[in-house]
This record gives C-alpha cells, sequence and structure tokens, in this order.
C-alpha cells in the first residue's frame, strides 16, 4: 500500500504487527521486552510452504481465470439475463456482455 498521508501510513505499520507501535528492530536492540499494543492488529503473514506453493499457483493464474471465465460464459449463455448475478458496482472474473 502507498499513500502520502502519514497517519494512515503509521497506522498501516501498527497493524501489520499486531498493533504494536514499536519497531521490531527497536524492541530487539533494547535487551528488554517492550510491547505496547496500542490498537487490535493482525499477523497476516504466510509460512514458507504457502509462500512456495503460492509462487506456482501465480503461474497457473492467467490459465485459470480464462478457465473460470469460460465455465461463466457457458453459463450466462444458457440464461437469459444473467445480470442479476452482480449488484451495481461489483465485477467477477467476467462482466455479462
Amino acid at each position: 500500500m502507498t499513500t502520502a498521508d502519514a497517519d494512515l501510513a503509521a497506522r498501516m505499520r501498527r497493524l501489520r504487527i499486531h498493533g504494536i507501535d514499536i519497531e521490531a528492530d527497536v524492541r530487539h536492540r533494547a535487551g528488554v521486552v517492550i510491547e505496547r499494543y496500542v490498537e487490535p492488529g493482525f499477523n497476516m503473514r504466510i509460512t514458507d510452504v504457502q509462500a512456495a506453493i503460492g509462487r506456482v499457483q501465480l503461474t497457473r493464474l492467467p490459465g485459470m481465470a480464462a478457465r473460470r471465465r469460460a465455465l461463466a460464459a457457458s453459463y450466462a449463455a444458457g440464461w437469459s439475463d444473467p445480470s442479476w448475478t452482480l449488484d451495481q458496482g461489483c465485477s467477477a472474473a467476467w462482466e455479462p456482455r
């Protein structure tokens, strides 16, 4: 994520490290455990195995998306009005034409 808003950038950094407002290098250099949670955060990191699987899956993404579009087109061909499948302003792996 990129932003010119310094407050938003600081919040995004906090959220990615469980809501802690002290950077990891500062905590580790202190020699003591320093944890100050200023808001609920997240742990969205993935394991090495998940990353390896994801890298392989990314190489298959164009083919998987093409297959989904082909299936969606075949379903749409059988419907008289496929527009009901998408809410206003939403998008999907395919767009009814």
